[in-house]
């Protein structure tokens, strides 16, 4: 059974969705149909953790990484989902770098000492800016089909960083 925190905290994400789904009729924002609401789901998901982590007992910062990340990339899918935006992951997925950005970088707010979690964030930060000015401004055809086809690479070579500093971390620990 639920301690009465955690159902307070159940009960008042569903008033949320339900007052949140009476708004936006007022609005006019009306859902075509029950599936466009499904982000809903990972967005009380990482609600829940971000509020685990801020309110509860458990001060790990990955409940917030997660919390973040669910929240931002159901936000993320309501844009589609509400017609905002039309689908088209060749234009917004520069989005879903700077989602992951900006989790590592609450992540490394609540624990200063993942500094690959804030090395993460800048290089997705950086990679998320430059890949803005390709997909989502006027850039050059030939341009913007190349670097359509390498931005994996760059993940490549800020993976491979991630790697060689986390090497070097173990072997100062065993010096």
């Amino acid at each position: 059974m639920l301690n009465n925190g955690r159902s307070s905290i159940i009960i008042g994400l569903i008033t949320l969705f339900v007052g949140l789904l009476l708004l936006g009729r007022t609005f006019d924002i009306h859902m075509r149909s029950l599936f466009n609401a499904w982000p809903i789901a990972p967005m009380l998901f990482g609600i829940g953790f971000t509020f685990e982590y801020l309110f509860g007992s458990r001060k790990d910062s990955r409940f917030l990484l997660v919390g973040v990340s669910a929240t931002l990339i159901a936000l993320f899918f309501f844009m589609f989902t509400l017609g905002f935006w039309k689908w088209d992951i060749g234009r917004y997925w520069v989005l879903l770098i700077l989602i992951a950005s900006v989790s590592l970088f609450a992540q490394w707010l609540a624990d200063m000492n993942q500094s690959v979690s804030l090395s993460a964030s800048v290089i997705g930060f950086i990679i998320g800016v430059f890949g803005m000015q390709f997909t989502m401004s006027e850039a050059h055809p030939l341009m913007v089909q190349t670097i359509s086809q390498m931005w994996p690479a760059i993940i490549v070579l800020a993976g491979l960083a991630i790697l060689g500093r986390g090497f070097s971390q173990i072997s100062k620990k065993e010096e």
